[in-house]
């Protein structure tokens, strides 16, 4: 089973060093440019 994760805690697994801003990853997820779609 999938576990889900919030923006933050993806960012902080998949950019370990240098994670985007909130607000980019929210604007990313409403514009559909996450894949499989957040």
């Amino acid at each position: 089973m999938l576990q889900m994760l919030t923006l933050e805690e993806w960012a902080a697994e998949k950019f370990r060093s240098n994670p985007p801003s909130v607000s980019t990853l929210r604007r990313y997820a409403k514009q559909h440019l996450f894949c499989p779609p957040a």
